[in-house]
């Protein structure tokens, strides 16, 4: 199936609501097609609400456009308190957050490390190691992988 309507309804949806598409994703199963859209806010995270809000729209209007040929299931969801850090703004956006970065070239003999995102300015990222409060400077173009890290 193609995804570029459900992606312009979501855009549509998403812009009038005050929100930004993180992510969608397909899956069919038999006669019934799971919908699951994530979205965002540039400030704080997305409550329940949110979610309901842009569910109640979202459906609406998959419903008039007619999109599936069958059922349905519109699933809305916020990228989560692990969310992947996808973009050098969005190291910015969590400065003070607990992170997990995996690097594509060790940095100081280290191929990951979990700390506290203490600076971002340009592409330098300076982060505060959890476990032993050692600083670790490194380019944004280093990180393979980041997400956000729940520390309990």
């Amino acid at each position: 199936m193609n995804i570029n309507p459900i992606k312009e309804l979501a855009e549509k949806v998403a812009n009038e609501l005050g929100y930004a598409v993180y992510d969608i994703k397909l899956s069919k199963r038999k006669n019934v097609s799971d919908v699951i859209i994530r979205i965002d806010k540039n400030q704080g995270y997305i409550s329940i609400d949110d979610c309901s809000k842009f569910s109640k729209k979202m459906g609406v209007l998959l419903d008039k456009e007619d999109i599936f040929p069958f059922r349905y299931n519109l699933k809305i969801e916020s990228p989560g308190a692990e969310r992947e850090l996808r973009t050098l703004d969005d190291f910015k956006r969590f400065k003070g957050e607990p992170a997990k970065i995996i690097f594509n070239i060790p940095v100081e003999n280290r191929s990951a490390i979990v700390g506290k995102i203490e600076n971002c300015e340009e592409d330098m990222i300076r982060m505060i190691e959890i476990d032993t409060k050692k600083a670790l400077e490194f380019r944004y173009n280093n990180v393979k992988k980041a997400n956000l890290k729940l520390i309990l």
